[in-house]
């Protein structure tokens, strides 16, 4: 675990998060400010510095897998479109993937207004319902 690393305090379970998905090496949580309904994180659970390129290729690799497998549980619990990927590892200093559901229109870069934990709840539940058929 890195300093004050907020997401490694999410990991470890010492700061709350919504999950929706998770394994032994990665964890998918709905983003507190979205800029759309069900953006998701997906960070490795050991720490590694936000440049995803210098992560050990084995490590990489996995974690693109797995983003690949919450995008699609993202896809069939929220019936969007398609999920954009944006990885540019300049907010939080821990490797990390976004995944933005898309439903039509634009899609920002820019962090959405905080979400209510329980609007992420709710939406982390239709997830999960429509993935548990």
């Amino acid at each position: 675990m890195a300093d004050g690393c907020i997401f490694c305090k999410i990991v470890n379970g010492e700061l709350d998060a919504v999950k929706v998905w998770e394994d032994d090496e990665f964890l998918a949580i709905l983003d507190l400010f979205p800029t759309t309904k069900g953006k998701t994180l997906v960070l490795t659970k050991k720490h590694y510095d936000s440049d995803l390129f210098r992560m050990p290729e084995d490590a990489y690799t996995r974690l693109l897998l797995a983003s690949r497998k919450v995008a699609k549980y993202l896809e069939r619990g929220l019936d969007a479109d398609r999920i954009a990927v944006i990885v540019e590892g300049l907010e939080v200093n821990h490797v990390h993937i976004k995944l933005n559901p898309l439903y039509g229109g634009l899609l920002s870069t820019k962090s959405g207004p905080k979400a209510e934990t329980d609007e992420l709840e709710r939406i982390a539940r239709e997830i999960k319902r429509k993935n548990a058929l």
